[in-house]
């Protein structure tokens, strides 16, 4: 059974800004695997295959879990993954819960008195 599924949204759109090609990552998965279909770079992902044709035609980014999938078969550093794909990010913040902005009357200082 795949690690991931994909389960459609009715409200989906297609995905359109600048630079974005996962078809070229995909591309070269496929090159580098010797893999001749999407349904094969899924299998070998271990991902389901309405996942790589969503990501593939622009529906769904590219995740974490695919991310972290394509570096574990290929050993590729995830920077040139995302590189591979249009993702031209330095860094990424997350925010931690708890932290963030304080409210009025909050001291920054996570101290307890």
């Amino acid at each position: 059974m795949p690690i991931v599924t994909y389960r459609p949204s009715s409200t989906e759109s297609r995905i359109d800004f600048p630079g974005y090609a996962p078809e070229l990552l995909l591309q070269k998965l496929a090159l580098e695997l010797k893999l001749e279909s999407d349904l094969q770079i899924a299998q070998r992902l271990d991902v389901d295959p309405a996942l790589i044709s969503r990501v593939r035609r622009k529906r769904l980014p590219i995740g974490g879990v695919l991310l972290v999938r394509i570096h574990e078969i290929t050993g590729w550093p995830t920077r040139e993954i995302r590189h591979l794909y249009g993702d031209r990010r330095q860094v990424f913040r997350l925010r931690e819960p708890g932290r963030g902005k304080p409210e009025d009357g909050e001291s920054s200082s996570s101290e307890a008195p």
